[in-house]
C-alpha cells in the first residue's frame, strides 16, 4: 500500500468491528457518503490486522477505472500480475491467489458494482485465505457479505475526535494558525456545523490561513442557507459536504476554481507537465498553472505526493466530481478530454521513441504511473465519434507497454475496440493490425494472429508502404516460428531484416527481426549463423543504450554458449537477462531466462538447483498463464532442462525440489535464481552523453566489486591515475555524483558480474 497519508484520527471502535468481522467474513464493505473516510477506516484497519495475512495487503483503486471489464486487470496490476495468454483474467487470478492468505482493499466500487461484485464472489469462493475488504456508497450485495456504514464524527453527539482532525489538519498546513485553547468551543462549533464529516472539516481548516474560525462558521452559515433553499430533498449529509465543498469553491480565486474544474479530468495522479499542458490557455496561462496548483494544494483541494520534480498531484474523488459538475456548467468537458488525450499520444510517440535507448528503466517507470491516464484517453477517444484514428494510433504506439511490459491482453483489447470502430484503410489502421497480430503471436496465438498479418500485408502493399511491409513479414515470421517452421521463418525474416530502413526504430523493428531470425537458426542447429546474427543485433542495441530487447538476446547466447561448452558465460548472460526482464516485469523473459539457466545449471551437474529453477519457472507460467504449448523452441529447452536433472536426482528427488522451488513468489525466484538478495534499482539516468566503452564497463564492474583504483589498477594493469580518469569520465557520461552512486548503479547494472569472485566478468557487457 502506499504510505501517503496524512495522520489518521479516531475510529477505534470501527477498527475494531471490521478485525473481529474479517476473522468470519470473506468480504468486508465500508460504505457511507463522499467525503466520510472511507478510504483511510479501510487501510487503517487492513494495517491494524496485517500480522493475520502474511501475503501481504494490496490496495486497488477502482475510482480511476472506466469500464466493468477493467476490474480483473487493475486487481492483477495491483498484484504485480501480469498475465499473458487467454484464459480468462478471473481463473488466473484465482490461480495466482490459491494457498495464500492476502487481504485486498477495493476502493471506489460504486461505479462498478457489478464487475467489482462478480469478481468479489469468484476470489473469495475460489481462495480460503482471501478477505476483501470494499469500500463503496452502496453495498456490493453479496452473500456473506459483512456492511459497516461508516458514519460522521458527529454521529452520536461526540465531536472529540472531530475536533482533533481540526486542529491536526490546521497545524499540517501551518503551526501558527493553530487555534488557541480559547477557542475551542467555536471549533467544536463549527465541527457541529459540518456534521463531523471528515472531508468537509479538512476542507475548512486549510482556510485558517486567511480566515479566523468564527469568520468560517459564519460563512458556512450563510452557504447551508443558500443551499438548503435550492436543494430541498437531499440527504441532509449531502448537503453539508455539497455546502463544505461549494463553499471553498467560492473562495477560490477564479483562476484556481477554472484550474480545478480542469483538472477533473485526470482520474489518477498527475504532474505539473501534464497539468500545464492540458489545463493552461489564453484565461489560465501556462506560467500560471504552477503557482495556482500550490494554493489548490495548501487549501486540501489537492493532495500532493512528492516535492520538486517528482511532485504529483491528486483530488479525492468528491472534489474530483464537484470540478467536473462544473466543468460541464462551462460547456468544456469534450475539449478538456480532446487536450487530455492529445497530451498522451504525444507522451506515447515520445516514449515510444525513446524506447531504443537508454532511458529505458526511466520510460518504463513514467509509463507505468500515467497508465490510468493512456486508459482514460483511449477510452475517450474510443467512445466520442470522430476520434477513431486518435484511438488506433495511441493504442498501437503503447506497444512497448503492452508487450515488453506484460500486458498483453489489455493491449489486445484496446487495438481489436479500435480496429472494429475505424475500418478505413490509413496508414494508423495498418500500424495497429501488424501490432495486434504481433501481440496475439507473443500470446502464443498463431490462429488469431495471422488474419490481422496478412490483412496489414494486403494494407501495406496496397499504400506501397515498405515499413508496414516489413512489420507485417516479420511477424508472419514470428508465427512460423511459432509453428515450428524454421525454414519459412528464415525466409520471412531474411526478408523483414532487408526491408527494413534505415530510419526504423531498433524497436520493435531491425532488433526484433534479427533475434527472432537467429533463434529460428538456433533451432536449425546452425549455431555460427545465429551468433553472428546476434552478436550484430547486440552491437546494436549496446550502441543504443537498449537493454530489454539486449536481454533477450543475452538468452539466446547462453543457449550458443552452452552449445560451445562455455558454461560459465551463459550462467553469467542468462542472469544478466533475468535483472533485466525482472525490471520490466517481463513474465515471458522472466520465465524462458529460469528455465535457459536450469538447464545451465543441469549441465553443471547442479541438478537440485536446476529442479528448484524449473519449479519457480512452472509456477511463474501457471500463476501468469504463459504457455509454452504452440511454441516448440521455448517447449524443448524447458523439456531438456527436465530431463536431465530428473536423470541426475532421480524421480522423487526431482519433484521434491521441483514443489519447493514452485512454492515462491516471483521475486523470491529471481533472487534464488540471482543467488543474491533482490532489491529496488536505483535511479538510473534518463539519457547518457554517449556508451560507455568496454575498458569503462570494465573499471565500472570493479568499482561495484568495492575494489580502490589501486586494486582495479593491478587488476587491469593500467595505471591508479588512468583507473581515476575512466571513472571520473563514466560518473559525467552517466551523470552520476560520486563513487558510492556508481557502485550501487553498476551492481545493479550487471549483477552476475559483479559479485565479490566475480574475476572473470565479459569484456563485451556493454552499457
Amino acid at each position: 500500500m502506499p504510505a501517503r497519508f496524512s495522520t489518521f484520527i479516531g475510529r477505534e471502535t470501527e477498527i475494531g468491528t471490521i478485525g473481529r468481522a474479517l476473522r468470519i467474513r470473506p468480504l468486508v464493505t465500508v460504505t457511507g457518503v463522499g467525503g466520510v473516510g472511507k478510504t483511510r477506516l479501510a487501510v487503517q484497519a487492513a494495517l491494524a490486522v496485517q500480522d493475520r495475512f502474511p501475503d501481504g495487503i494490496w490496495l486497488v483503486e477502482l475510482a480511476e477505472l472506466h469500464t466493468e471489464e477493467l476490474v480483473p486487470r487493475a486487481v492483477a496490476d495491483a498484484l504485480g500480475l501480469r498475465e499473458q495468454a487467454l484464459r480468462p483474467l478471473v481463473e488466473i487470478l484465482a490461480d495466482a491467489l490459491t494457498g495464500k492468505r492476502l487481504l485486498l482493499i477495493l476502493d471506489g466500487c460504486e461505479r462498478l458494482v457489478t464487475g467489482t461484485s462478480a469478481l468479489a464472489a469468484a476470489l473469495t469462493a475460489a481462495v480460503p485465505g482471501l478477505r476483501i475488504l470494499s469500500t463503496s456508497r452502496q453495498p456490493l450485495t453479496l452473500p456473506g457479505e459483512h456492511l459497516l456504514p461508516l458514519a460522521p464524527f458527529a454521529h452520536n453527539g461526540e465531536l472529540d475526535d472531530a475536533v482533533r482532525l481540526f486542529m491536526d489538519r490546521a497545524a499540517a498546513k501551518s503551526s501558527d494558525v493553530v487555534p488557541p485553547a480559547d477557542q475551542l468551543e467555536a471549533v467544536r462549533t463549527l465541527c457541529a456545523r459540518l456534521e463531523g464529516i471528515p472531508l468537509a472539516i479538512e476542507l475548512a481548516a486549510a482556510r485558517l490561513r486567511l480566515l479566523s474560525v468564527e469568520q468560517i462558521d459564519a460563512m458556512l452559515q450563510d452557504r447551508f442557507r443558500l443551499l438548503s433553499h435550492h436543494s430541498r430533498g437531499a440527504p441532509p449529509r449531502h448537503h453539508t459536504l455539497r455546502a463544505a465543498i461549494g463553499w471553498s469553491h467560492e473562495l477560490c480565486t477564479p483562476a484556481e476554481r477554472l484550474l480545478w474544474a480542469r483538472l477533473s479530468v485526470f482520474t489518477s495522479s498527475f504532474d505539473l507537465e501534464a497539468a500545464e499542458a492540458i489545463c493552461s490557455d489564453a484565461d489560465l496561462p501556462q506560467q500560471d498553472v504552477s503557482g495556482v496548483l500550490r494554493e489548490l494544494a495548501c487549501k486540501s483541494i489537492l493532495i500532493q505526493d512528492g516535492t520538486g520534480e517528482h511532485a504529483r498531484f491528486r483530488m479525492l474523488d468528491t472534489v474530483r466530481e464537484y470540478g467536473r459538475t462544473w466543468l460541464r456548467e462551462l460547456a468544456d468537458e469534450d475539449r478538456i478530454a480532446d487536450r487530455h488525450a492529445a497530451f498522451y499520444l504525444r507522451l506515447a510517440r515520445q516514449a515510444e521513441a525513446a524506447w531504443s535507448g537508454p532511458g529505458q528503466p526511466a520510460w518504463y517507470t513514467r509509463m507505468t504511473a500515467e497508465h490510468p491516464h493512456v486508459r482514460a484517453a483511449i477510452e475517450h477517444l474510443l467512445t466520442h465519434p470522430g476520434r477513431g484514428r486518435q484511438a488506433l494510433e495511441l493504442a498501437a504506439r503503447m506497444w512497448f507497454m503492452w508487450v515488453a511490459c506484460g500486458r498483453l491482453r489489455e493491449g489486445r483489447l484496446y487495438l481489436d475496440r479500435a480496429l472494429r470502430l475505424d475500418v478505413e484503410p490509413c496508414r494508423e489502421r495498418t500500424r495497429a493490425l501488424w501490432t495486434c497480430g504481433w501481440i496475439a503471436g507473443v500470446q502464443v496465438d498463431a490462429a488469431g494472429a495471422t488474419p490481422y498479418l496478412e490483412e496489414a500485408a494486403a494494407a501495406a502493399a496496397a499504400r506501397d508502404d515498405p515499413e508496414a511491409a516489413a512489420f507485417a513479414l516479420q511477424w508472419l515470421g514470428l508465427v512460423a516460428f511459432l509453428r515450428g517452421d524454421w525454414d519459412g521463418a528464415i525466409t520471412l525474416l531474411d526478408r523483414a531484416v532487408a526491408q527494413h530502413g534505415p530510419h526504423t526504430s531498433l524497436n520493435p523493428g531491425p532488433v526484433p527481426a534479427r533475434t527472432l531470425l537467429a533463434a529460428a537458426w538456433l533451432a536449425r542447429a546452425r549455431t555460427d549463423r545465429a551468433v553472428s546474427i546476434l552478436t550484430e543485433a547486440r552491437s546494436l542495441c549496446t550502441a543504443s543504450g537498449e537493454i530489454w530487447m539486449r536481454s533477450h538476446i543475452d538468452w539466446l547466447l547462453a543457449q550458443a554458449d552452452r552449445a560451445k561448452g562455455r558454461f560459465s558465460a551463459a550462467v553469467a548472460r542468462t542472469r544478466d537477462a533475468l535483472w533485466v526482464q525482472h525490471t520490466f516485469h517481463d513474465v515471458i523473459g522472466m520465465a524462458v531466462a529460469l528455465e535457459v539457466l536450469a538447464g545451465l545449471q543441469a549441465s553443471l551437474l547442479e541438478a537440485d538447483l536446476s529442479a528448484h529453477l524449473l519449479g519457480s519457472a512452472d509456477h511463474l507460467r501457471h500463476a501468469y498463464a504463459v504457455s509454452v504449448a504452440g511454441a516448440p523452441f521455448l517447449a524443448a529447452i524447458r523439456a531438456q532442462a527436465t530431463t536431465t536433472a530428473r536423470e541426475q536426482l532421480g524421480s522423487d528427488a526431482f519433484g521434491l525440489a521441483f514443489a519447493e522451488g514452485a512454492r515462491m513468489d516471483m521475486p523470491e525466484a529471481v533472487a534464488y535464481a540471482l543467488d543474491a538478495p533482490l532489491t529496488p534499482p536505483p535511479p538510473a539516468p534518463i539519457a547518457y552523453r554517449r556508451p560507455l566503452s568496454a575498458a569503462e564497463v570494465s573499471v565500472a564492474q570493479h568499482v561495484a566489486r568495492g575494489l580502490t583504483d589501486r586494486a582495479i589498477a593491478e587488476r587491469l594493469r593500467l595505471d591508479p591515475r588512468t583507473v581515476d580518469d575512466r571513472i571520473r569520465d563514466v560518473l559525467a557520461t552517466l551523470g552520476l555524483a560520486d563513487r558510492a552512486e556508481l557502485a550501487t548503479w553498476a551492481a545493479w547494472r550487471w549483477p552476475a558480474t559483479t559479485g565479490a569472485d566475480a574475476t572473470d566478468a565479459p569484456r563485451n557487457s556493454g552499457s
